[in-house]
């Protein structure tokens, strides 16, 4: 008996050091082949994690189209759409349309979100049940999910939920940064109720996030080195409607002097654990992590080499700069060395978070976005000449094991 609980003993102890020591390796490497030179941008997930949709920017800037590829198919990456007519592309060519162009529904894996123009007026689209084998399709087969959005000045951001097996969009608007709106089943857009008595006249929302299971909602609202962070939660009635009843919740914040808080997000599995950007000088940026429970102010510092995508950062406000993993253990993110290498950040010890390279063989690393499943983590590239006119973009997907 004695024998066995010896046995049991070293079995635990050895399972702990395992845990502690195990790291995530790279078991392949593939990139995405694309039949033109084109700049990549924003890499997104459907929900089965067997499609990636990202969007592409020809040499001459003028093209800017959503392509599809379908993981481990042998095909070349295709556009989910035919040009509009008049030799306009589906996306505008020009930059500052540009937010979360692609997303996927939470709800069907073939389902996917897009912006669009059409004559100077900006909207949001939806193609259904997506085959690979179908694209690109004609632009008469996408839907048109509402009308409130007429203006020149486009969408600054926008995020998806799942409720009772429905779409639900949020989304800020550029002419009117001190609101969140939403829509049910495509519904006229309704405004997140309570913001206003949140903010004060001079400040504005710079970005928002969701929790995973779309309970949660935190903002990043006012001005340089005044930013605040504010947290609630929120619930939705059976005919689609955020509770009024909704209360915020300042989340204090320690900084240095002159630091900037950016960017924050939930951890998708402990919805009390946040992480968020700090810049403290031009292009300096560190990643801390803080949890919503503690009353203190004190955050841990992951940290102070993070690369952040500032040039191509309004293709999508958050989440180029580091991911959440699924199960909530670790964070990857972009490291500001020479060569701008993968890293991960293991979590789980909060007391003693580790950095760890991811071994790629990828340099140069711009935009980072890990599958649903937590199997596979898009990484694009961009090599640029002197002044970054000729960007050649390459999309790699890394097969992880753990």
């Amino acid at each position: 008996m004695k024998k066995i609980n010896i046995t049991r003993q070293l079995s635990i102890i050895a399972m702990f050091c395992n845990s502690l020591f195990a790291q995530i390796n790279v078991s392949a490497v593939n990139v995405i082949p694309i039949a033109k030179n084109v700049s990549i941008n924003n890499p997104v997930w459907s929900i089965d994690s067997k499609h990636i949709a990202f969007e592409t920017l020809s040499e001459n800037q003028q093209e800017k189209l959503i392509y599809l590829y379908q993981i481990g198919s042998k095909e070349i990456a295709k556009p989910i759409m035919k040009n509009i007519g008049s030799g306009n592309s589906l996306i505008p060519a020009t930059i500052e349309t540009s937010s979360r162009l692609p997303s996927w529904s939470t709800t069907d894996q073939s389902t996917i979100y897009f912006l669009y123009n059409e004559y100077k007026d900006r909207f949001m689209g939806k193609l259904n049940k997506i085959k690979y084998s179908q694209l690109p399709l004609e632009f008469k087969y996408s839907e048109k999910i509402f009308d409130d959005i007429k203006q020149e000045s486009g969408i600054s951001e926008y995020h998806i939920i799942s409720y009772k097996e429905t779409d639900v969009i949020f989304l800020r608007q550029q002419n009117s940064p001190e609101k969140i709106e939403y829509t049910y089943k495509n519904k006229r857009l309704k405004i997140f109720p309570n913001l206003d008595k949140e903010l004060e006249k001079t400040e504005d929302i710079n970005s928002f996030s969701l929790s995973e299971d779309g309970t949660r909602i935190i903002i990043c609202k006012g001005q340089s080195k005044h930013e605040m962070f504010l947290w609630g939660e929120f619930e939705i009635n059976n005919s689609g409607r955020i509770s009024e009843t909704i209360n915020f919740f300042k989340i204090p914040i320690k900084r240095l002097k002159n630091g900037v808080i950016i960017e924050p997000s939930f951890n998708p599995v402990n919805h009390d654990m946040i992480a968020y950007l700090e810049m403290v000088e031009a292009h300096i940026y560190y990643l801390h992590f803080q949890s919503l429970s503690s009353d203190s102010n004190q955050a841990t510092l992951l940290t102070e080499n993070l690369y952040r995508n500032v040039q191509n950062q309004i293709s999508r406000p958050n989440s180029t700069n580091y991911v959440w993993h699924p199960n909530g253990d670790y964070i990857f993110y972009i490291t500001t060395d020479a060569k701008r290498n993968v890293a991960y950040i293991d979590l789980k010890n909060l007391k003693h978070p580790k950095v760890k390279n991811l071994e790629t063989g990828i340099e140069f690393a711009e935009q980072i976005s890990i599958s649903p499943n937590g199997k596979y983590l898009a990484v694009m590239t961009q090599i640029a000449d002197g002044d970054n006119t000729d960007a050649l973009g390459q999309l790699f997907i890394i097969e992880l094991t753990y």
